[in-house]
Formats: C-alpha cells, sequence, structure tokens
C-alpha cells in the first residue's frame, strides 16, 4: 500500500490473472486496436488480462491502482523472483496508451514517489468498467516462485527509487544520511511481510539467487500445489461485528484483504457482516540460507489482527484454530531430552502473572534469537518502551533488567546453558517443516480440506478439529520425538 500522498491505492499485483472469457476478448481486442503488428501476442496479452484485474478489482475494492514506473522497479529484479508478466515496456506502454482521452483508464495521481520509485495512480473508466461488468467469478492468480532466500547486506545501504543505494561518507552535501529504521530492500519492492498486521523486518536484506537441491525442489512442488488448492477455496470473514469494520484499528487491515469496498456494506440484524476475503498465495521465506528460517508468509492469516481471525470461514463454514504451546522453547527441551515444565513463561517472581508471562515470552525469543545478552536486554528495552510499561520498571538500564533474564534463567534451568546461542532462525526451519507436512496432509486427504498456518498456529473447518490435533501431535513427534503441548 501507499502510504505516501495518496492513501487509497494499492500497489500493482503482476501475480492477479483471470480466466474470464470476457477478458481474455476484452484484451484480444485492446491489443488489436493499440498493436496492428501484434508481436510477442501471449505475452502481452498475459500482461493486458492482468492489468485489466488490478484496475477493476482493485476500483471494486476502493482502491486506485498504483503502477511503478521506475524502470530499476522492474529491471533490477534477480530472474528467479521475476514475474513472467512483469515487463517495463509492455505494462507502461498499454497503460499510456490506454489512458489516452481518458478511454479505458484513468490517471489520477502522477509521479508518486515510493520506496519502490515512482508511481502514478490509476482508475477504469466507465467502459473499462462495464466491458468488465460480471467477471468476478474469473479471478486468478498466476505461479510465481514461492521459495525465496534473502541474506543480509551491510547496514550503510538505503532503497530509493527502487534501488539499493550506498550512504555515501564524508561531509559531501548531496550524501544520503538516513536510512530508515528497519527498512529492507526485499520487503519494500514487494510490498512487505507482514505478521498480524505489523511489517517484520530486522536487517537491510536482498533477494538471493540460489541453486536448487531435492529438498528445494520437493517443498517448491508441495507449495505450488497447496497454493493452487487454496485458490480454489473461498474464505472469508464471517458473522464479524460490524464494529470491526467501522474501528480504525481493524478496518485497514480488512480492506487490505477483502474482496469488496467496506463502505458499500450493510450489517444484518444481529449487527454483523461477511466479507470475502481476494484469493492469495503462500510464499516460504529462507535467511541466509536453506537451514535457517523457512516459515510461510504473505498469506492474510499472518497479517490479519489476530481478533479476526475467530471469525474465519472457508467455504461457508466456521473454524477452529489450534496452537503450539511455548512452540520453540518447548522443541529445545524436547531436542535435549529434557522435561518442560507446564509452562515455561510463567516465572514465580518478578512481574505480575498477566503482564509477565507477556514479558518473558518475549524474554524467551530473544534469548532464542540473539547470540549475547547485550542484545537481549537491547531487545527487551524496545517491548518496554513500545508497550508502555515504563511505569512498572524501576530500573530499565541493562543492569535492572538483568534481574529478569535471571529469573528466566533460573526457572528453565535444565536448558539455560542452550539459551543466548542465536538458534531461533533453525527453530523456524523445523517448524516450518512440520507446517509444510500439516497442510499437506490436509490437502492430500482423499477429500482435501485446507488448513491455514499463521506460523505455530493452523486453522480447519471446525468439524476437522480432531484431525488437525492428531496431524499436530503427529509431524511434532515425527520431527522431535516427543509430544508437543497442543492448545
Amino acid at each position: 500500500m501507499i502510504k505516501k500522498k495518496n492513501e487509497d491505492s494499492t500497489l500493482f499485483n503482476f501475480k492477479r490473472s483471470s480466466y474470464s472469457e470476457k477478458i481474455s476478448e476484452l484484451a484480444d481486442r485492446l491489443i488489436k486496436e493499440f498493436d496492428p503488428e501484434q508481436k510477442h501476442y501471449d505475452r502481452k496479452k498475459k500482461m493486458l488480462v492482468t492489468l485489466i484485474e488490478n484496475l477493476v478489482r482493485n476500483f471494486n475494492r476502493g482502491f486506485n491502482t498504483a503502477i511503478p514506473r521506475a524502470k530499476p522497479f522492474y529491471s533490477n529484479r534477480n530472474p528467479r523472483y521475476k514475474p513472467k508478466t512483469m515487463s517495463y515496456s509492455i505494462l507502461i506502454g498499454f497503460t499510456d496508451l490506454m489512458k489516452k482521452d481518458e478511454k479505458y483508464i484513468i490517471e489520477q495521481y502522477k509521479g508518486i514517489k515510493a520506496e519502490y520509485g515512482e508511481a502514478s495512480s490509476y482508475a477504469p473508466s466507465e467502459l473499462l468498467l462495464s466491458l468488465c461488468a460480471d467477471t468476478e467469478d474469473g479471478v486468478t492468480l498466476n505461479e510465481e516462485e514461492c521459495i525465496l532466500l534473502r541474506k543480509k547486506v551491510a547496514e550503510n545501504y538505503i532503497i530509493s527509487n527502487g534501488e539499493l543505494l550506498r550512504i555515501q561518507s564524508g561531509n559531501d552535501n548531496n550524501a544520503i544520511s538516513e536510512v530508515p529504521e528497519e527498512a529492507t530492500a526485499e520487503e519494500t519492492l514487494t510490498s512487505g511481510i507482514e505478521d498480524e498486521g505489523e511489517i517484520v523486518t530486522m536487517y537491510h536484506k536482498l533477494l538471493s539467487p540460489y541453486d536448487d537441491t531435492d529438498y528445494i525442489r520437493a517443498i517448491r512442488s508441495d507449495l505450488n500445489e497447496y497454493n493452487k488448492f487454496r485458490t480454489q477455496n473461498k474464505i472469508s470473514l464471517q458473522g464479524l461485528p460490524v464494529q470491526f469494520v467501522r474501528d480504525e484499528k481493524y478496518k485497514n487491515s480488512i480492506q487490505r484483504f477483502a474482496s469488496i469496498n467496506l463502505s458499500e456494506l450493510k450489517p444484518d440484524r444481529k449487527g454483523c457482516v461477511d466479507i470475502p476475503l481476494e484469493p492469495d498465495h503462500l510464499v516460504r521465506i529462507f535467511t541466509e540460507d536453506f537451514e535457517h528460517g523457512g516459515r510461510f508468509y504473505r498469506g492474510f492469516e499472518t497479517q490479519l489482527k489476530k481478533e479476526l481471525r475467530p471469525f474465519i470461514a472457508i467455504n461457508g463454514e466456521p473454524t477452529i484454530e489450534y496452537d503450539y504451546s511455548a512452540y520453540h522453547i518447548r522443541m529445545l527441551y524436547h531436542l535435549h531430552n529434557k522435561r518442560c515444565p507446564d509452562d515455561p513463561y510463567t516465572v514465580s517472581e518478578g512481574l505480575d502473572p498477566e503482564e509477565g508471562r507477556d514479558y518473558y515470552k518475549t524474554l524467551v525469543a530473544a534469548c532464542l534469537n540473539c547470540d549475547n545478552e547485550t542484545k537481549v536486554l537491547r531487545t527487551m528495552r524496545r517491548y518496554i518502551t513500545k508497550n508502555n510499561l515504563k511505569h512498572i520498571f524501576t530500573n530499565i538500564t541493562n543492569e535492572g533488567l538483568k534481574e529478569g533474564l535471571t529469573l528466566l534463567r533460573k526457572h528453565n534451568r535444565p536448558i539455560a546453558q542452550y539459551l543466548l546461542q542465536g538458534n531461533g532462525l533453525k527453530f523456524h526451519r523445523m517448524d516450518s517443516d512440520i507446517a509444510n507436512n500439516i497442510l499437506m496432509y490436509f490437502r492430500r486427504l482423499k477429500e482435501p480440506v485446507l488448513a491455514l498456518c499463521v506460523h505455530d498456529s493452523f486453522i480447519v473447518a471446525r468439524r476437522y478439529a480432531e484431525q488437525l490435533m492428531w496431524a499436530m501431535n503427529k509431524f511434532y513427534r515425527a520431527k522431535v520425538h516427543k509430544l508437543p503441548k497442543i492448545k
């Protein structure tokens, strides 16, 4: 989403396509109208279908379509990750032809500056909308690379006009002197990687090329199969109290994934609404190598505010969500053949139980992901500040926060020596392989069932609750040789 001058635009989606005969015939007509020579016909037609789908579908959701006009946005993509439909000359060429005299496209904003470069914002004309009437059921998604590898780059880089640029040192007045906090090149170029509505960014990273292995080919095959099945299912928010739609905290989160314009909704007698969601694909994102990371991202379920998840319906059926309790620290206990306490986050001393559990849960995550004490304490200081908890701490300096770390280690003495080793992303690799097995188990049932994944939790239609519990136990035990705790 553009967050600059134009709040009502969403970034062009190169995956979006359609199998509607009406849109296919319209694309043929436009090629004949604007390109009599008709060279590279198939590629142009695919791009036109994608352009039309973006303009019309976004408009019906209440958005204009932001189309990047900076060449680096198109040319700086590694071939592995570049969508087959992505072509600067074809997309910009047809966009400019279709906006002439506002016949098919109306330019709403020109030259918007965004992190992915200069873009313009467009809406479909009344003519284009009339030509695409009754094509909602034809929407589909093009297949793209779904296995991503990201690597860190030096801190002295910035993203500008769609490019990763090095910051100049010295007293040069033209030097770039500020780096956006927690920006990443890959995320800004592809709309972000979100988790429960917040962009998860830690380092400057770039998508990196890689060679296929048997493992990569296998997980790509699984995910392509799952994604294709995913788009064959109808997912919605069902029976959602209308106050969620009216609350700014949730409204933007919902509209990003809704396939309709929320402003046109009318609640039922109970004051509730049903909201169909846009089809989407998942990707697995690894960090540095294929032994680290690998979790599933880009589905609405990992980005939607967690308070909204109980209202998810799959093919009209209400759902249930189960999650692995204290996932990674319990896994750490089990990998070292130790008995895990019922709740490794509940430290017997220190903060009150409610605030304390959330604090120590975050502290555990920091201890698993950081490789030294200083980083852990800095992370916790940010957590305290962000959550306005300073009033319950007498001292948030490193010395003051060490007491909580000492209490956590005492409460988890059997595995205390394995903390602060920076192995968090290795656990991500393990839990994402478990997740892959659970998703594919449901996909390959005699009567396939769609399961959704939110890292350590899974969502299925309620009638499959027992099967979900069974699968979560089965695939965790196959990986760790112990039984998990599921809630």
